[in-house]
């Protein structure tokens, strides 16, 4: 989970990612009955958005995952149920690593155009601000935990490109 005192969010949203399906989208859809109370929970925790859930349908996939999690510590020696775990831990880990890098990619695409947009108007003072809270907020990201780490350095790293917009000093 994201620190609060690095100014980041309550939550990580990527520890409460639970995909519906794989990415060559295969998924089984599973319906049961349930008392009304954990239906209403669901929606409820869905729409306070003090989690980032996107849906009641999200928060149902992420206690059915962390119930699995809890049965296999439980009884690890159930047959087959480390394998299949293991194979959805690793495919939601695909998963989210490929969120993070579309994420880098889309926020790399959309400074560059801003920036682009505000130097073509004759903006300097305008991309130079831009570039400079962009930069801020880079560093305010996580250091810890290890991923979140890497990924602060891969956007210090993809930043030095706008450094000419701040003298040359990016970091």
């Amino acid at each position: 989970m994201a620190s609060r005192r690095s100014g980041g969010p309550k939550y990580d949203p990527a520890d409460y990612i639970v995909p519906p399906s794989l990415k060559n989208g295969h998924s089984d859809r599973i319906q049961f009955r349930a008392q009304s109370t954990m239906a209403r929970a669901l929606k409820l925790i869905a729409g306070s958005k003090v989690f980032p859930f996107g849906t009641d349908q999200d928060v149902a996939r992420w206690c059915l995952k962390f119930g699995l999690e809890h049965l296999e510590k439980m009884e690890p020696q159930l047959e087959g149920l480390k394998t299949v775990l293991g194979q959805q831990r690793l495919a939601n880990e695909l998963l989210k690593d490929e969120l993070y890098r579309y994420s880098f990619m889309e926020m790399f695409t959309n400074l560059r155009n801003a920036v682009a947009q505000h130097i073509a108007q004759g903006e300097q003072q305008e991309a130079r601000q831009l570039v400079e809270k962009t930069l801020d907020m880079i560093i305010a990201m996580p250091t810890e935990p290890e991923r979140e780490g890497r990924w602060r350095e891969r956007y210090l790293r993809q930043f030095d490109e706008f450094s000419y917009l701040l003298g040359g000093k990016s970091k």
